[in-house]
């Protein structure tokens, strides 16, 4: 009868024991497969974030493409064709003579072809020599208002010559697009 009784009672314990371990290998695995599962929720979402990015960029893309069409078509009556280039140098003598200035233009070898989507330049340097009010209305002239031609100016040196006169010396860009 003792040995019966120390039989079943290591029998119930390697039950209880036995039925221990089996539950912890269970909630093991469930553990396991419940990372796993978020771990998988959370990929998803963060595809699902980056696909609404993506449509909130294809949906601002698509609006913005009707306001660079009438800025491509306002770039397109502002800029000359290449050729029409050559006549710059007569038109900013001309303008010169306008204000009253003294130019000296030349051509540098800074230039950019034209390409479908962006416009091409030639670079140019100039010194003006003139009265200070003449030589602010000639920069005026040649950066904000030439009807012909879009310009920039890059640089820009202003110095006296002497008591009535001043000297600029710069360096610009004037664009045009393609034939």
């Amino acid at each position: 009868m003792p040995n019966d009784f120390r039989k079943q009672l290591m029998m119930g314990a390697a039950l209880i024991l036995g039925g221990i371990m089996a539950v912890s290998a269970g909630l093991y695995e469930l553990s396991n497969e419940l990372s796993s599962q978020a771990a998988k929720i959370a990929s998803d979402r963060s595809s699902v974030v980056q696909r609404a990015y993506a449509l909130q960029g294809l949906a601002n893309l698509k609006r913005d493409a009707t306001r660079a069409q009438a800025y491509t078509a306002a770039m397109d009556k502002i800029l000359v064709t290449e050729d029409r280039i050559l006549h710059f140098p007569d038109w900013i003598s001309g303008l010169a003579g306008t204000r009253q200035v003294t130019l000296n233009f030349s051509w540098d070898n800074d230039k950019s072809a034209a390409g479908a989507d962006a416009p091409g330049y030639y670079g140019f340097t100039f010194d003006v020599i003139g009265s200070p009010q003449n030589t602010l209305d000639f920069m005026k002239d040649l950066e904000l208002n030439a009807p012909q031609y879009l310009t920039s100016i890059d640089t820009f040196d202003l110095t006296r010559v002497d008591s009535n006169n001043y000297r600029i010396t710069s360096r610009g860009k004037v664009f045009f697009k393609l034939n």
